[in-house]
């Protein structure tokens, strides 16, 4: 079992963002440590609610610095959020009903998280530099 690890690819090039993410892989792995070592679901819920509750914070501001900053994509980018939410609500329900192993976590966390950041948020990044 492994862990997500912070990697300068991942660099969008705007530090407050880029702390952002670095604090859901921290948090994502936190969840999927608890796995490795077979935690309880109360211990679960618990870490799983605090990567949705600093997620949706993300989001928000995400998307704030999106119309500070005039992003032509600022709609889709939040209607993606918005599917990425529905995604995590339904990763919880396997979560905790025991139907999720650590590997599988750790791949659902590197596609929602990893993925988003290289293809979606990089572009935010290059139009602030723009």
């Amino acid at each position: 079992m492994s862990k997500l690890d912070w990697d300068d690819i991942l660099d969008i090039g705007l530090p407050e963002l880029d702390n952002q993410h670095k604090r859901l892989l921290a948090l994502s792995n936190s969840l999927i440590q608890a796995m490795t070592v077979g935690k309880g679901k109360e211990v679960l819920q618990l870490l799983f609610e605090e990567i949705k509750g600093y997620t949706a914070y993300h989001f928000a501001d995400e998307e704030r610095y999106m119309r500070q900053i005039g992003y032509p994509h600022q709609e889709e980018h939040a209607n993606i959020h918005k599917e990425m939410t529905q995604q995590v609500d339904e990763f919880r329900e396997k979560l905790l009903n025991s139907k999720v192993s650590a590997d599988e976590a750790l791949d659902f966390i590197n596609n929602w998280i990893v993925a988003h950041i290289m293809k979606e948020d990089t572009k935010i990044g290059l139009f602030a530099k723009s």
